[in-house]
C-alpha cells in the first residue's frame, strides 16, 4: 500500500488528509481552524504565518493518528496553498510582517502602477502590487527582506529548507511571463532592482522539491527523507483533484472566494484581465475566473438570522420565485472579477417581505452565483469550450446552492464527492512525483450528485443575470475608471460650484473632452485631446444642466521629452469619468515607462444650450477652463507641479 500525504493551507483552516493511491481514496483527514483574518487598515487582510505552522503541526498529527494509518508506508508528500499571497523573510528566515493575503486589496493603486509595466492587467490581490505597497509604504522593513514568497512556498520551505516555486503559483504572482514560462524581469526591476533574486526560482510541475527535515520526520514519526513535491497553488491543485485534467472541464468552487476554472492546453491571456493566466500543475494553462466574495456573502446572510444554514436552506427552496426578486451585488469586499476593488455590496429592489431571513438568505445565494455566473459567460465569450461543470467547495455541501447554480448556468452539473479536492490534489501530485502515475488515474470514483437543469426557472434567471449586471455597471464601472485614472476634480456651472460623489476622500465631477497639458517647471510634456462625448444627461425637467451619464472617445498625441518617448494617445470618457491610453515609441536605450499619474483640481466654467424631440433631448455644451495640476508623477518619480488649460466642446444626448 503506497500512502500520500496532501496538504491544503487554506485562509480559514489548514487541511491535511492521507491518500491510498492503490485504493484511489482517502483513508484520512485531519483540520485545524485558523485565527480570524486580521484587517488592521481598511482593504487589508494579514495573517501570521507562524498561525499556518501551529495549525499544518495539529491537522497533521490529527490525520497521521487516524487507526489505519501506517505512517511508515508513507511515499511522499504534497503541499497545495492559498494564491497571491506576500510572505516576506529576513537574511535568517524569519518573517518579517504578516503575510498580506489573496483578499487583501489595499495595493489598489501599486496595480495601476504595475499593470503599466506588464503585458497583462495585474489585480490588486496578486502578489507584485504587494510587494510594491510594501517598498512604499514600510521602506525601512522592506529594505531587510532577504526573500520574498507564496504561501505554499514559505510551507514547503519550513518542511524542507528549500526555496522554490511551481509555474501554477508563479503565475498568480502579477511577475510571470506566459511566453517565456520565467519572470518578467523588466516588471519586476521596477519595483527593485533585485528583486528577481528574492524571487523563489520556479520548478517544473513533477519536480521534487526536496526531503522532509529530520526533525520534521522524527516529530511526525514519519520515514526519512521522506520526498516532497514541489506543491502549487490551490486552485491548481483543486483542479486535479476534482478530475478536472481535460480541456471542457471546469470546476466551480464555492469558498471564501468563488472561483471558475479549468486546464487548457496553453495559458489563456484575457485583454480585460477578468480572467487570470494561470499555469496549470500540469503544465498547461488554468484560465480562471475569481469573484471575490462568495460563502462570505451567505454566511453574512445567515448570521443576521441567527439560524442555520440547513433551516434557512429548506424555508428558502419552497418560495414563490419571480424574475423581480431582489438583487444582491454580493461585493462586500470589493470585486476581483469585474475589477472594481472599491465596489461593494448592494441590496436591490427590496418590497414587502424581503427582509424575511429565507428571503434574505436565497437573495444571497443568488448573488453569489449570478456574480459566477457572470464570470462564465465571460469565459465562453473568450471562445473557451464547455462540456462539463463539477461543483466543490464548502458550499458544495448546500443542496439549494447546487440546485440555483445548476438552473442558473442551463447545464448538468456534478458535485464532486471530496470536498477537499486541494488537499487531494496535493496528494496526488506527490504521487505523480514519486510513481509517475498520472493523476487522471488517480481520481477517486465519485458517487456524487449529478444535477440537471429545471427548464421552467431558464427565463427567470436569464432576467436577474441581465439585472445584475446592469445594475453594477450602473453603481461600479464608471467609478473603476476613476480609480484607475487617479483623478479628482470639480466644476462650475451657472448655479455655482458643483462636486460629484466622493471616491476615497477624493470630490469628482465634470472632466471635459479636450485637454492642453503644460508642466509648470519643465516645458517638455504636451498632450493634446479632442473628443466627441456622446452623453446621457438624465431627467432634464426644468434644469438643462444637470449632469449625467453617457460616454466619448478622443486621439490625441503626447510626447515626454525628458522621459524619452512619443506617442498617439486615446482618450475615453464614460459618464464623469476619463480614462487615457498610450501607444508610445521608446528612444532606443532608454527605460520603459508608464503612463502618468496627477492629482488634478479642475475648476471648469461651462455653457451650452438644449433642444428636444419628443422624450429626447439633445444638449451642445462648450466648455473652457483654467486648472493646477498638482502630484504629476512618472512611476513614482516627481516631474513637477503643472497647469492645465481645458477647451471642450460635448455633444450630449438624453434618451
Amino acid at each position: 500500500m503506497s500512502l500520500y500525504l496532501g496538504v491544503d493551507l487554506g485562509t480559514q483552516s489548514v487541511k491535511v488528509l492521507v491518500f491510498d493511491a492503490d485504493a484511489r481514496r482517502v483513508i484520512a483527514r485531519g483540520q485545524s481552524a485558523l485565527p480570524p483574518l486580521s484587517m488592521p487598515r481598511p482593504g487589508a487582510a494579514e495573517q501570521d504565518p507562524q498561525d499556518w505552522w501551529s495549525a499544518f503541526e495539529a491537522a497533521m498529527q490529527e490525520a497521521l493518528a487516524t487507526e489505519g494509518v501506517d505512517r511508515s508506508a508513507i511515499a511522499a508528500l504534497g503541499v497545495s496553498g492559498q494564491q497571491h499571497g506576500m510572505v516576506a523573510v529576513d537574511e535568517a528566515g524569519q518573517v518579517l510582517r504578516p503575510a498580506k493575503l489573496w483578499c487583501d486589496l489595499e495595493a489598489s493603486a501599486e496595480a495601476e502602477a504595475h499593470s503599466q509595466t506588464m503585458p497583462y492587467p495585474v489585480p490588486a490581490g496578486f502578489t507584485a502590487p504587494k510587494i510594491r505597497w510594501f517598498y512604499a509604504k514600510e521602506p525601512k522593513i522592506a529594505a531587510r527582506m532577504h526573500r520574498v514568497m507564496l504561501p505554499h512556498d514559505w510551507l514547503n520551505l519550513q518542511l524542507t529548507g528549500t526555496f522554490a516555486t511551481d509555474h501554477g503559483d508563479a503565475s498568480g504572482s502579477g511577475l510571470y511571463d506566459l511566453e517565456a514560462s520565467t519572470y518578467l524581469t523588466e516588471a519586476a526591476a521596477a519595483i527593485d532592482p533585485d528583486i528577481v533574486d528574492k524571487l523563489p526560482p520556479i520548478l517544473e510541475p513533477q519536480a521534487q522539491l526536496g526531503t522532509l527535515l529530520p526533525q520534521h520526520a522524527e516529530h511526525f514519526g514519519l520515514p526519512k527523507d521522506l520526498p516532497i513535491s514541489v506543491g502549487s497553488g490551490d486552485n491548481m491543485m483543486s483542479a486535479l483533484g476534482a478530475g478536472a485534467t481535460e480541456a471542457g472541464t471546469w470546476v466551480i468552487s464555492l469558498g471564501t472566494s468563488g472561483t471558475i476554472f479549468g486546464p487548457t492546453p496553453e495559458a489563456v491571456l484575457d485583454p480585460s484581465g477578468n480572467v487570470a493566466p494561470f499555469r496549470s500543475a500540469l503544465g498547461g494553462g488554468l484560465p480562471l475566473l475569481c469573484t471575490q466574495n462568495c460563502s462570505t456573502v451567505v454566511e453574512e446572510a445567515r448570521a443576521a438570522s441567527g439560524q442555520s444554514h440547513e433551516s434557512l436552506s429548506s424555508a428558502a427552496s419552497i418560495l414563490p420565485l419571480s424574475a423581480d426578486d431582489p438583487i444582491f451585488l454580493p461585493y462586500l469586499s470589493g470585486e476581483r472579477s469585474p475589477n472594481w476593488p472599491h465596489a461593494s455590496g448592494v441590496l436591490y429592489g427590496l418590497r414587502q417581505n424581503s427582509l424575511q431571513p429565507e428571503r434574505l438568505y436565497r437573495t444571497a445565494l443568488e448573488g453569489a452565483s449570478l456574480a459566477l455566473a457572470q464570470g462564465m459567460q465571460h469565459l465562453v465569450d473568450l471562445g473557451l469550450p464547455l462540456r462539463t461543470l463539477r461543483l466543490v467547495g464548502g458550499g458544495a455541501n448546500n443542496a439549494l446552492w447546487a440546485r440555483i447554480l445548476c438552473d442558473l448556468f442551463g447545464r448538468p452539473l456534478e458535485v464532486v464527492e471530496e470536498s477537499e479536492t486541494a488537499a487531494l490534489g496535493a496528494a496526488m501530485q506527490a504521487c505523480w512525483m514519486h510513481s509517475e502515475v498520472h493523476p487522471r488515474s488517480l481520481v477517486p470514483d465519485s458517487d456524487g450528485l449529478t444535477l440537471r437543469p429545471d427548464d421552467k426557472q431558464e427565463s427567470r434567471y436569464q432576467e436577474l443575470l441581465q439585472r445584475f449586471q446592469a445594475l453594477g455597471q450602473t453603481l461600479f464601472a464608471s467609478v473603476f475608471l476613476l480609480s484607475f485614472l487617479g483623478l479628482a476634480s470639480c466644476s462650475v456651472a451657472a448655479d455655482g460650484w458643483r462636486y460629484g460623489p466622493e471616491m476615497q476622500g477624493y470630490p469628482t465631477g465634470y472632466i471635459p473632452g479636450a485637454q492642453v497639458q503644460i508642466p509648470w517647471h519643465q516645458q517638455d510634456v504636451i498632450v493634446m485631446r479632442a473628443a466627441a462625448n456622446l452623453t446621457d444627461r438624465g431627467d432634464f425637467g426644468e434644469h438643462d444642466n444637470e449632469e449625467g451619464g453617457g460616454g466619448g472617445l478622443g486621439v490625441g498625441w503626447r510626447r515626454y521629452e525628458h522621459q524619452g518617448y512619443e506617442g498617439w494617445l486615446i482618450g475615453a470618457r464614460l459618464d464623469a469619468w476619463s480614462l487615457d491610453i498610450d501607444w508610445r515609441d521608446d528612444v532606443p536605450g532608454s527605460p520603459r515607462r508608464g503612463s502618468t499619474d496627477a492629482l488634478v483640481l479642475q475648476p471648469t466654467l461651462e455653457g451650452g444650450f438644449a433642444w428636444r424631440l419628443g422624450k429626447s433631448a439633445w444638449t451642445c455644451d462648450l466648455t473652457v477652463g483654467l486648472g493646477k495640476e498638482i502630484n504629476l508623477e512618472e512611476n513614482g518619480e516627481s516631474v513637477g507641479d503643472g497647469t492645465i488649460v481645458l477647451f471642450g466642446l460635448t455633444l450630449l444626448y438624453n434618451g
